[in-house]
């Protein structure tokens, strides 16, 4: 097996929900994103032999979000592309396959991301074409449709945030312990940005404003530095009545993108490439677990990432795990164990945002700039998917 390295990694801002970002498509974040880790990366264009991105809500007008990247930008048309749908997972997943196409000498440079635009998430009629002669048509609403955890095929929905009550529930997590873990999301997000540490991440999106005005958007729009826990206190329950989840403590629907090239060591000493971190390559997991408690699925992704590695919690300096719930992370560490202090240390999607496409490589793009700040040795990166699916990479810095 050949070794992997992560060239480049760079991010758009996350936008919020109907925000700046709400007009700017998928595959225009994703572009955005691509282009620059092709630079950063310092790779001709040539070199790239294959586009895989991450998309949930995918738009029938973007085909292949992959190939509709790669094209965008002016890759080969000789270059293909395609899509990953593994809802939370998918851009992480996106990451793990072209790691495996390089590792088993199929590439030797792969262009990796996810990009999501939940803004434009359309209503969908699925009767409207054969059965609407005479009467009212039922729009649906594609958000509330990913969000489902389960599927109506098997008989069970299981919506994503009637899941989160259903972990706080089985492990006794309190309405203020998830309350204050939001807030400690917030307060690290907040103090991240105002020190710069999402700068060299983010590449800048330019949109153009209501009154046609030219704009750029440079920072995630969510985080709140006004939040007080008296503040989350007040807010009500969302999903069931007398509950403890709220929209306080969990994510948002967002906009945004990541993307990364993927090298091979013979690349990167042919080209004398600076890469910014290894994959190793044991660490990349996808794991199943019992649906309704999906938020679970980061336990045996990271154990087993950690078992195949031959390592410990004691061995990873930094873990970023995306954040749906307060409750889905606080069951993680929990079972676990790891120190908190350790993990999501410039906040999480419950203040950043989760554009569920992008995710799962936002937080890997994340993870390498704060390993390099720190000289961290080693970095993991984890995410959690609906349905009960899970999974991770661990970084090792290079140089």
């Amino acid at each position: 097996m050949r070794e992997v390295l992560l060239a480049s990694a760079v991010r758009t801002p996350i936008g919020a929900f109907g925000g700046s970002l709400r007009e700017v498509k998928a595959s225009q974040l994703g572009a955005y994103c691509a282009e620059e880790a092709i630079r950063r990366a310092r790779l001709p264009r040539e070199a790239i032999d294959e586009s895989i991105f991450g998309c949930v809500i995918q738009a029938m007008y973007e085909a292949s979000l992959g190939r509709t990247v790669a094209q965008m930008i002016g890759l080969p048309d000789t270059v293909p592309g395609f899509t990953v749908q593994q809802q939370c997972c998918s851009g992480m997943q996106a990451l793990i396959l072209g790691a495996q196409r390089i590792a088993l000498g199929e590439a030797d440079a792969v262009l990796v991301g996810g990009a999501e635009n939940m803004s434009l998430a359309p209503y969908v009629s699925y009767s409207g074409r054969w059965g609407g002669r005479l009467g009212h048509q039922q729009l649906i609403d594609s958000i509330t449709e990913i969000t489902y955890a389960g599927s109506q095929m098997i008989g069970k929905e299981w919506y994503m945030g009637a899941l989160a009550e259903h972990h706080a529930e089985v492990y006794k997590l309190g309405r203020e312990e998830q309350d204050a873990y939001a807030l400690e999301s917030h307060r690290r997000a907040v103090e991240a940005q105002r020190a710069g540490r999402f700068d060299d991440e983010i590449v800048p999106v330019p949109v153009e404003g209501s009154k046609g005005q030219a704009g750029v958007v440079t920072e995630d729009e969510r985080p709140r530095p006004e939040l007080t826990l008296a503040g989350l206190a007040r807010l009500s329950s969302v999903f069931r009545q007398g509950g403890s989840v709220t929209a306080g403590n969990s994510c948002g629907f967002n906009d945004g993108g990541a993307a990364a090239v993927l090298v091979s060591e013979d690349l990167v000493d042919r080209l004398r490439l600076t890469p910014l971190a290894r994959v190793l390559l044991p660490s990349l997991v996808t794991v199943g677990c019992e649906p309704p408690l999906m938020g679970y699925a980061i336990v045996p992704a990271v154990q087993k990432a950690l078992k195949r590695t031959g390592l410990g919690l004691e061995d990873i300096d930094l873990i970023e795990a995306n954040e749906a719930f307060a409750a889905q992370v606080l069951v993680d560490e929990r079972e676990l164990g790891w120190d908190r202090l350790r993990v999501n240390v410039n906040g999480g999607g419950i203040a950043l945002g989760h554009p569920v496409g992008s995710s799962g490589l936002r937080i890997v793009v994340t993870l390498v700039y704060e390993m390099g700040r720190r000289k961290a040795q080693r970095g993991l990166a984890t995410v959690a998917a609906g349905s009960g699916m899970g999974t991770a990479v661990i970084l090792e810095r290079v140089g």
